[in-house]
């Protein structure tokens, strides 16, 4: 399963891309056909949202792997969320 990080229409009507936990929390929570606020454990119990959030600056290139709900998951500096089960 292969997600890439949409833009969304902010209350300013501009658009802004979500940030990468979200986006992971996200696609996780729509393979498990569940709300993402139902996903037991949280994400921040494998990795930290903030520094996944961060990882990847403007011009930085690369990936990173994680397992999280039976999945694992790789995000991309491109923003993608790939999910292998």
């Amino acid at each position: 399963m292969n997600n890439t990080a949409n833009p969304t229409r902010s209350s300013s009507g501009t658009f802004e891309r979500r940030s990468l936990s979200t986006e992971v929390v996200g696609t996780v929570a729509d393979a498990e056909d569940e709300p993402a606020t139902a996903l037991t454990p949280p994400l921040a119990s494998v990795i930290d949202p903030d520094a996944l959030d961060s990882l990847f600056q403007v011009g930085s290139h690369g990936q990173v792997e994680f397992s999280y709900l039976g999945y694992q998951i790789t995000v991309d500096s491109a923003g993608n969320v790939m999910l292998d089960e």
